[in-house]
């Protein structure tokens, strides 16, 4: 019996589920993803379990002094005050013992995509009138002015520093302490529900995805053409839609025959120590002072 020839091409798959012959199809992508999903949620976790300065902290303490942060810089329109406040976040982070360069990636890639939609029109004279800093159009006298360079500046910034302090606080904080937190600031119980559980139950899905994903692949031994793969995947999506639908209906119904009221049960937690409360007289401190420049 002759052996098929695809059985006697060299085998190119690397040790990874993820890889494969054919590394743009779609199927390899949607794991390559939730593999790196998997992998981030893991280096969370393990970030958040270091002895660094803002681990330490209370999370009740990080929580109070992050929603005061964000009011008061919503608050400011100088430029002077966004810079400094970021650069002391940029030392708590290190003071943390933070990978830096992934923790900027997270930060400042996510902050330009979002933020310069925005902004960028905003530059121009037609939205901030005010002195030509640059001419686009001659004719039609359209320019990017100073007043629109300096908004911008203060937008971008602002937005920067309001998402960097987030995702350092969610760094260095185990999310299960930080929902506790949450509940002890007496946060609205239906968005701490709703945030518990669906932090939950994404894992399921996405390992759901995964299984689903990894089943076909194999049991392929050629992909099909592009269109033929992202079809696939576009009724994968419908179908983990469905699913996720049916599986929350089947979830609220288990729960509440379990007795379940709707309120979180959240552990009693324990009373803050002094190093909380030097950081919550620190945080203060700083807030004060931030009030009196913004004035």
């Amino acid at each position: 019996m002759k052996i098929p020839d695809w059985l006697g091409q060299p085998a190119t798959m690397t040790g990874c589920v993820c890889c494969d012959v054919s590394r743009g199809s779609f199927l390899n992508k949607t794991l390559g993803g939730l593999q790196a999903f998997f992998v981030e949620t893991v280096f969370l976790e393990a970030e958040a379990a270091k002895d660094g300065l803002l681990q330490r902290v209370d999370p009740r303490v990080k929580v109070s002094a992050l929603a005061g942060l964000l009011v008061l810089l919503s608050l400011n329109h100088a430029l002077a005050p966004l810079i400094i406040v970021y650069a002391v976040i940029l030392g708590l982070a290190v003071a943390s013992r933070l990978d830096m360069t992934k923790f900027l990636k997270r930060t400042v890639g996510p902050a330009i995509f979002f933020s310069f939609a925005i902004i960028l029109p905003a530059t121009l004279n037609i939205v901030t009138p005010g002195r030509a800093a640059l001419v686009l159009l001659s004719p039609a006298k359209l320019t990017v002015t100073y007043p629109g360079l300096e908004f911008a500046s203060v937008f971008w910034l602002r937005a920067l520093t309001m998402l960097t302090a987030t995702i350092l606080i969610l760094r260095t904080t185990r999310i299960h302490r930080l929902f506790s937190a949450l509940a002890a600031l007496r946060a609205p119980n239906f968005a701490v529900s709703t945030l518990l559980m669906a932090y939950r139950y994404v894992f399921v899905l996405v390992g759901l995805i995964g299984n689903t994903h990894l089943a076909r692949k194999s049991r392929t031994i050629k992909l099909g053409a592009d269109g033929v793969e992202r079809r696939w995947v576009a009724e994968r999506i419908a179908w983990t839609l469905n699913r996720s639908l049916r599986m929350s209906d089947d979830v609220t119904d288990a729960m509440i025959s379990r007795g379940w009221t709707g309120r979180y049960a959240r552990l009693p937690g324990s009373p803050l120590t002094g190093n909380d409360w030097l950081a919550a007289g620190i945080a203060a401190t700083a807030g004060a002072a931030l009030i009196a420049v913004i004035i």
